[in-house]
């Protein structure tokens, strides 16, 4: 007991040798922090989304899905994103103004994640965990080609993995436009399959009048308001994006 009592009061003693006020400004210093501005992306990932339970349908399951359009749903009106485009296990959150925390990085590495991990947690019942990384962009163009190549990639996964549930190309496999020309010569119909499971969705303002008694006067007026509301595939995004008709 005694060295145990020992080594406590050099701790103590130790402890009380610091002097924050010293520390504070040295290690505040250090802190690397970055700020970005608009416009840019904060595309979330899902990780390990390989090994979650065998109950859910491969290549994508409406309650994955679903659940992860809630949660970025969640996001956008909470921080009032322009939209979103959510395609198999990533959500792309468009911010072109006004970014959250001041467009600092690492606050919205850390806090637009775990949002969405919560909330698709709590709503699927099993822990989900996400990262996240901003891409900048440089105007308009660039916003409606970057949301181009995320369903690009992601409609590219998506018909890989239907290849791959059906044996075909193990060795070599074709550019998509001949993956596409194939499975329809194999009798595979994509037509039946869902806009969402191929192209995701997306999370676009809409605008709609409303009348209202105006308190002041007690006379009925006309308003303008906006509702977040979810479209299949990334199209209703992209004119959303084209129609502001200005380069940033």
């Amino acid at each position: 007991m005694g060295w145990r009592l020992n080594d406590n009061r050099l701790y103590e003693e130790a402890l009380l040798k610091v002097n924050p006020l010293v520390l504070e400004g040295k290690y505040k210093s250090r802190e690397i922090s970055l700020k970005v501005k608009a416009p840019f992306a904060i595309r979330v990932d899902g990780v390990g989304f390989h090994r979650l339970p065998r109950h859910y349908e491969k290549p994508r399951d409406l309650r994955i899905h679903s659940s992860l359009l809630v949660a970025a749903y969640q996001v956008v009106v909470r921080y009032g994103f322009f939209g979103a485009y959510i395609v198999s296990d990533e959500a792309n959150f468009i911010v072109l103004s006004n970014p959250p925390y001041n467009g600092r990085v690492e606050k919205l590495l850390s806090i637009i994640p775990s949002i969405v991990s919560s909330r698709m947690s709590l709503i699927l019942g099993h822990q989900v965990l996400f990262d996240a990384k901003i891409i900048k962009l440089e105007n308009l163009d660039e916003v409606c080609e970057y949301i181009l190549y995320r369903a690009r990639i992601g409609f590219g996964n998506f018909i890989g993995s239907l290849a791959s549930m059906r044996g075909l190309w193990r060795e070599h496999r074709p550019v998509l436009r001949r993956q596409l020309v194939e499975l329809k010569e194999k009798g595979i119909d994509l037509s039946g399959i869902s806009v969402w499971e191929k192209l995701g969705s997306s999370i676009v303002w809409d605008k709609y009048s409303k009348r209202v008694v105006d308190k002041a006067t007690g006379k009925e007026i006309i308003v303008s308001r906006r509702k977040a509301r979810v479209y299949p595939g990334p199209w209703k995004l992209i004119e959303a994006v084209n129609s502001i008709g200005y380069l940033l």
